[in-house]
């Protein structure tokens, strides 16, 4: 694709399970590829491109494909992409699964944020939003009275009395 210059392209379809899938690779400084189960290369457009060496503008082929993403880039897709790298849980695991369910847990609380963005006039920032919900889930089940209680005495001796035995030895098995 590199041979044949800015503009060059190549499409391959296949159809999977009754769905037709169209694969195009486009060449314009770097290779694009699409995927797309809407549309393809055909009906091709034109672009208008900065060609370095001859220092002007032109108009390069593009597949159609690419000319509709570049039609709705910014949307709520990207929108969302672009907002998960903001404030991400950042606890490492060697647990493939623990880094499937922390960006499920990432994607629920940023489009909840962005729903609760078009619904709301004032606006609170996304870490904020994440530590009410956080503050709201760790409330949960609790009662929101205070218990103006003293602490039980008999559980206070029964724990300083356990301090005062020190630490618990392991006992012989049955048969020992």
């Amino acid at each position: 694709m590199k041979k044949n210059g800015r503009g060059s392209m190549e499409e391959k379809i296949a159809t999977v399970d009754g769905v037709q899938l169209s694969v195009v690779s486009w060449f314009d400084n770097k290779v694009v590829n699409t995927l797309s189960t809407y549309i393809g290369c055909k009906p091709e457009g034109e672009i208008k491109r900065l060609f370095r060496k001859e220092k002007e503008y032109k108009m390069a082929p593009c597949p159609r494909s690419v000319m509709i993403y570049n039609d709705y880039m910014g949307g709520d897709v990207d929108l969302l992409d672009s907002m998960l790298g903001y404030y991400g849980i950042q606890i490492r695991s060697k647990k493939w699964y623990l880094k499937i369910f922390f960006h499920l847990v990432d994607l629920a609380c940023v489009n909840n944020w962005l729903l609760w963005r078009r619904r709301n006039t004032d606006y609170t920032p996304i870490v904020d939003f994440k530590v009410a919900v956080a503050e709201a889930l760790c409330k949960t089940g609790k009662s929101l009275s205070k218990k103006h209680r003293r602490p039980s005495s008999e559980i206070q001796k029964h724990l300083d009395s356990k301090k005062k035995r020190g630490p618990t030895a392991d006992l012989p098995q049955h048969q020992v």
